[in-house]
């Protein structure tokens, strides 16, 4: 058997099979890509019910196959996968609760950092503030939705059922892991203007402007004190 023909076997069903065994190892390195995907997307899973998300997943798989041995860092294309696939269009919601699930992972795999509090500020004389830049914790995400999509998140996690809430509606959400646990924060759409330009090391005045340009109400103080209060500032540089 030729390592090409292994290659090219391994990397597509429609290969020609090199060896009458190989398709027992096919199909077990498929059956634990899929696996990998199904224990990073429960919610996903949940929505469309397992043999729906399996048939899913295996073509995803198919034609995204790992970059590193390392499955934990496997699917993060899986939501911009399931946007244009035509069979899951019949949950509008599923590819952003993808992307959120996507975050939450990141989040939970991320680097432990630690946060500084708003103390910090007093080393800096208040006319350098513009051009500081704020460092964001590792952890954290930030994505908007035309859904709700944390709520729908927590109903799949012991919070209020489908149903009980309108799932259509704008949504923002900040993801993060300050401390043990994952955490998805509500946010209106400056803070999440404000965060992700924070989170490009943009200085403050550009993150102040990218904020105040989806919110003309935002709120510079409490905005910056919510986030030291939830522990995503790391330092200021």
């Amino acid at each position: 058997m030729r390592e090409a023909d292994f290659d090219a076997a391994i990397q597509s069903v429609r290969s020609a099979i090199p060896h009458v065994r190989f398709p027992v190892y096919r199909n077990n390195v498929a059956s634990a890509l899929v696996s990998a995907l199904a224990v990073r997307f429960p919610v996903v899973r949940a929505l469309v019910g397992d043999e729906f998300f399996r048939a899913m997943a295996a073509l995803f798989a198919e034609d995204n196959k790992p970059r590193t041995p390392v499955l934990i860092h496997y699917g993060d294309e899986f939501a911009g996968f399931i946007a244009t696939f035509e069979p899951a269009r019949q949950v509008a919601y599923l590819a952003d609760v993808a992307r959120l699930e996507n975050l939450w992972w990141r989040a939970y795999h991320a680097r432990d950092e630690k946060s500084v509090d708003a103390s910090i500020l007093s080393r800096f004389p208040q006319e350098a503030l513009p051009d500081l830049r704020f460092q964001v914790h590792a952890s954290a995400g930030v994505m908007s939705a035309g859904f709700a999509v944390s709520k729908i998140w927590h109903a799949h996690h012991g919070g209020p059922a489908m149903g009980s809430f309108a799932v259509a509606g704008t949504e923002h959400v900040i993801v993060s892991r300050p401390g043990d646990d994952v955490e998805l924060l509500p946010a209106g759409a400056g803070m999440a203007a404000f965060v992700s330009s924070l989170m490009a090391e943009t200085t403050f005045v550009d993150a102040v402007s990218a904020a105040s340009g989806q919110d003309a109400d935002f709120d510079i103080a409490s905005s910056l004190a919510h986030l030291f209060n939830a522990q995503l500032i790391t330092g200021i540089i």
